[in-house]
């Protein structure tokens, strides 16, 4: 009895520490509850590669604008060097006569500080300006890329519940079409309809079967493409919410147009590009030709004791 009642005072010592002992439990794939299209598009954008691609050659361009731009300031170097040299002791003959020569050493110490700038060289500033203006072009780039996810998820999204929709049709009409075939074989079974009545049946339900493997197919390609974009397992269940109604929109063409235009990143990228290939053309030209160049530079060190 006393090993008993031991064993149930420590049964809740025991529950306390396997439960600080037990893993953490892993996130949820996805969010609970139906999904919502605005929730697939953010779960894309933060979980897509293409995003994260995008946003390193943002980064990349970004520190390439900041180092064709370090040209133009002035460039602080900063040098320190030691040497040590020790002679070997040895016996030197002289005149006949040998003389032990000692060792020496010798110890040498430098410490410069420089200061140079490139007041002016050829193609310098526009190669700088183009590099920034690349570094822009990136940044629309990026939002292109999330715009186009954005479309891609919605358009996936919208292709999936069309599928469900046309799956459920499909297996209704493949339901209707078995029965229609079992009544035509009742009949013919009671002797009403002649053999020939059954083979056009027939032949109805193996095209509502085709019909059916058909949608059934269509709606796992579309699920398969949204878990691909929301970047999750394959096989992960999809509950999606309702779509929303979509809203009319009543304008004309020109003035979508012009809106389009003014609005859509990839454009808005094209142009800056534009400009950097320009100005890398008339770095080119200006390089191409006779180059000029100017600069100063200053120093202050100290070599082994003395500063100048």
């Amino acid at each position: 009895m006393r090993r008993l009642g031991r064993a149930l005072l420590a049964l809740p010592f025991l529950a306390a520490a396997a439960v600080a002992q037990a893993p953490p439990a892993e996130e949820p794939v996805l969010p609970p509850g139906p999904l919502s299209l605005a929730q697939c598009i953010e779960l894309a954008l933060a979980r897509h590669p293409d995003i994260a691609s995008a946003e390193a050659a943002v980064r990349t361009a970004r520190a390439q604008a900041v180092i064709s731009s370090s040209g133009l300031y002035p460039q602080l170097n900063l040098d320190a060097s030691a040497r040590v040299t020790q002679s070997l002791a040895r016996p030197v003959n002289i005149g006949g006569g040998v003389i032990q020569v000692q060792g020496q050493r010798s110890t040498q110490r430098d410490v410069t500080a420089s200061l140079d700038w490139t007041l002016f060289q050829t193609g310098q500033r526009d190669q700088a300006h183009q590099a920034k203006t690349q570094a822009a072009a990136s940044v629309y780039s990026l939002k292109d890329v999330q715009r186009q996810l954005a479309y891609s998820v919605q358009s996936t999204y919208y292709q999936v519940l069309a599928a469900r929709e046309q799956l459920k049709v499909a297996m209704s009409a493949l339901a209707n079409a078995q029965r229609h075939l079992d009544q035509v074989q009742a009949r013919l079974d009671a002797g009403q309809v002649p053999a020939s009545d059954l083979l056009p049946v027939r032949t109805e339900v193996a095209r509502a079967r085709l019909t059916s493997i058909q949608a059934e197919t269509d709606m796992g390609t579309a699920e398969a493409a949204l878990r691909a974009l929301l970047v999750v397992p394959p096989g992960t269940p999809l509950e999606l919410a309702e779509p929303l109604p979509v809203e009319r929109i009543d304008a004309d063409l020109p003035a979508l147009l012009e809106q389009a235009e003014q609005n859509r990143p990839d454009i808005a990228e094209q142009k800056l590009s534009l400009q950097a290939a320009q100005l890398s053309t008339k770095v080119a030209e200006a390089q191409a030709g006779v180059t000029l160049s100017a600069g100063g530079g200053a120093d202050y060190g100290r070599h082994t004791g003395t500063s100048g």
